[in-house]
């Protein structure tokens, strides 16, 4: 187990539920829609641009690396409380729905108005929840529900 360092901090449950629990789930059901449902252009984390039999194993092969990526992020998430480990995956999530959002909208900008229509729910899906997912990265790297214990000379102050 990762000893706590002394950066550990008292986050809001909200955080640690939606990190260790909701935010893998997400990432690994993303990956399997895209992989298996062909009629989604793209999805939250990687785009789904063909179906071919030849570009099979590359997505099976991304789909691997979300889950490896899922369950690394809540193992490491679960057994530390150092606030600087929690921010720093945060901020590559962050700069990961970030891209992932532009992709989308860059794609749904791009289809023709038949295609639009076709594809349009399953687009405003995907840029809903990338836009939830980093409303609620930001407001943890901003501090919103995150307070630490003042500490000075090794004696605990209350706030």
């Amino acid at each position: 187990m990762i000893a706590l360092s002394s950066n550990s901090a008292n986050m809001w449950i909200f955080y640690r539920f939606f990190f260790q629990k909701l935010d893998p789930l997400i990432m690994i059901w993303s990956g399997y829609v895209n992989l298996r449902n062909g009629s989604f252009s793209s999805s939250l984390f990687f785009n789904n641009s063909s179906t071919q039999h030849r570009d099979a194993f590359v997505l099976e092969q991304m789909f691997a690396l979300m889950t490896t990526v899922a369950v690394m992020t809540a193992m490491l998430l679960h057994y530390t409380d150092d606030i600087k480990v929690w921010r720093m995956i945060q901020v590559v999530l962050l700069v990961w729905n970030f891209v992932c959002l532009n992709d989308t909208t860059f794609a749904v900008h791009l289809a023709g108005p038949f295609e639009r229509v076709s594809k349009g729910v399953d687009c405003i899906y995907c840029v809903e929840v990338c836009t939830v997912l980093i409303i609620v990265r930001l407001c943890f790297l901003m501090g919103v529900g995150i307070w630490r214990p003042k500490i000075r000379n090794g004696v605990l102050y209350q706030r």
